[in-house]
């Protein structure tokens, strides 16, 4: 990040049948709440969702995303993040 402060965080996932459950983390701590994929029937690419704010410092981040599981009816354990965006707040 150029600057420290707090930054609004949003992504936009591809959904489907064979994806699953995503949690985003921040330099190893939880963003918001875990997103299921699925979706039937077909592929869709969602709206932005907002994860909520991160208090960053100047520098490097570690930003990882985890498959936590499935929804019961997906077929799969995909995940697709399309865009992520950070806003300085």
């Amino acid at each position: 990040m150029p600057n420290s402060g707090e930054y609004d965080l949003s992504m936009v996932l591809t959904k489907a049948r064979d994806y699953g459950i995503v949690q985003l983390a921040m330099d190893g701590a939880d963003v918001g709440e875990a997103v299921d994929g699925y979706h039937d029937p077909g592929v869709i690419k969602t709206d932005p969702i907002d994860m909520g704010t991160v208090k960053l410092d100047a520098g490097k981040h570690r930003l990882t995303l985890t498959l936590t599981g499935k929804n019961d009816a997906s077929t799969g354990y995909l995940a697709g993040v399309d865009v992520l965006y950070l806003r300085l707040a």
